[in-house]
């Protein structure tokens, strides 16, 4: 590997440790539902997008529900690879 090849793997490593706690703590707030500051900005996008795909955000799903989800994101996923694969 060459010296720019080097240091570019070194500043990724410097960025992604630095990264870590800050990105940490901000996923278990949002995790346990406490408020975080990039709520006036997120929550609002949130429940359009909840709205838009009709789901209920204090309804757990069960696993056929879970199941089919799964199964759709995958078709559409495989759909969208093949799209920019003939691209």
């Amino acid at each position: 590997m060459s010296a720019n090849g080097w240091l570019q793997f070194a500043i990724f490593s410097v960025i992604l440790l630095a990264s870590v706690r800050p990105v940490g703590i901000y996923f278990a707030r949002v995790l346990e539902g406490e408020r975080t500051w990039l709520d006036p900005i997120l929550r609002p996008i949130e429940r359009f997008i909840y709205k838009l795909c009709g789901v209920k955000a204090d309804h757990e799903m069960n696993w056929r529900e879970y199941a089919y989800s799964v199964l759709g994101i995958s078709a559409v996923s495989m759909v969208v690879t093949y799209g920019f694969q003939r691209l």
